[in-house]
């Protein structure tokens, strides 16, 4: 199959990778191997280990790194400036990739890297990548939550080049939302999983100099929260991700977040085994209508995740909760008045012989569900 892009130069930017034709998102743009790789180090690696990793590879593998970017930070050998200019850094091991290292960065990309535990990596496309544009991919995953003065700095003192993307050339006024909606992204994300937001203030103070410095690759530390979220909690804040991210055209976590807006929503619903809170089923349907729409967007119709995803809303359906607000919908239930657009939950029963039971609903008000709901945890309190 032939390959849907081609490496030429990019104005201002040297090699760049563009699109022959249109590639629809989804779609495997690429995949690479790493030609160099060293293992993961704390300190800086010297001349000495980058050459020694070098000299181990093949004649025509050398010369692919040494056709890569040079960068301009300033090491001692060309080899060292190509190595850091190009360098994808993963948990156990540093790599450069011979092709994906001619892509292009981007604040908002149209790409995105999936690697492999081999360390074999793919650029799918996020978005529809029409025939001549570039594609692009973020140099570093922290960017969703940077403001665009640190993620001027953190390029222009690692890669030598001050970004010009969408994100990066809005209007002052634009810009102003843009940061703060990045800042919230930071903080989001970090609850959501587990952790206190990092803090970026070490790059406020980052310069071409001391990029060098050793304080300055040190990972930024996670600190676990002290208290866990609560489940109101995660639906919320997953919900507000989602949209900030949307906001900010970040869509390749856009899926995630919303369908774990719309599971901690189910969770905390199904805390009430015989009520059916109209609105929670509403949204927890909407939200994962939401996944599925961004992962077909993103993913493509027949992708693996949009079909994971159609599955476990199916399966979501087929709880008692669901079911109720279905047939309310759909006007299957026996009381042709039953639930007129006032009522807020239904109480749902079983009447009568194990053998022989029959469902039972009954329409409750917001104040009636509250007050049933209040009964019962001042119930569990005093046990």
């Amino acid at each position: 199959m032939a390959e849907p892009y081609k490496i030429t130069q990019s104005e201002g930017k040297g090699s760049g990778v563009f699109a022959i034709s249109t590639i629809p998102p989804g779609t495997t743009i690429m995949c690479d191997t790493p030609v160099l790789k060293l293992p993961r180090k704390l300190a800086q690696y010297t001349d000495e280990e980058v050459f020694r990793a070098f000299k181990e590879l093949d004649e025509d593998s050398q010369a692919r790194v040494m056709e890569l970017h040079e960068g301009h930070r300033a090491f001692k050998t060309k080899l060292m400036r190509i190595f850091k200019a190009n360098n994808f850094g993963y948990e156990r091991f540093c790599v450069v990739y011979p092709k994906v290292s001619r892509i292009n960065h981007s604040c908002v990309p149209n790409a995105a890297m999936n690697t492999r535990e081999n360390l074999t990596t793919e650029i799918v496309a996020t978005q529809p990548i029409r025939k001549g544009e570039e594609v692009y991919i973020t140099y570093n995953g922290l960017f969703e939550g940077m403001t665009a003065g640190r993620r001027y700095r953190t390029l222009r003192a690692y890669y030598g080049f001050e970004c010009r993307c969408p994100a990066c050339a809005l209007p002052p006024n634009d810009l102003i939302l843009s940061d703060a909606r990045r800042q919230l992204i930071s903080v989001l994300d970090a609850k959501i999983r587990g952790f206190e937001p990092p803090n970026f203030h070490l790059i406020d103070h980052l310069t071409p100099t001391t990029a060098e410095q050793l304080a300055m690759q040190i990972r930024y530390d996670r600190m676990p929260l002290e208290t866990p979220l609560t489940l109101p909690e995660r639906a919320a804040y997953n919900l507000m991700l989602a949209k900030l991210l949307q906001a900010e055209h970040l869509t390749t976590s856009v899926v995630d977040a919303y369908r774990n807006a719309a599971y901690h929503l189910a969770e905390q619903m199904l805390q009430h085994e015989d009520i059916v809170i109209v609105a929670c089923c509403q949204n927890v349907q909407a939200w994962m209508t939401k996944a599925i729409e961004a992962a077909t967007s993103i993913n493509g119709v027949e992708s693996a995740r949009a079909k994971s995803l159609g599955d476990e809303w199916r399966e979501w359906q087929t709880v008692d909760h669901f079911k109720v607000y279905n047939m309310s919908r759909q006007g299957n239930l026996t009381d042709p008045g039953f639930l007129d657009g006032r009522d807020f939950a239904v109480r749902i029963g079983m009447f009568g012989p194990a053998h022989c039971s029959v469902l039972t609903m009954t329409a409750l008000s917001r104040r009636e569900c509250r007050a049933l709901m209040q009964e019962r945890l001042q119930k569990t309190s005093s046990l």
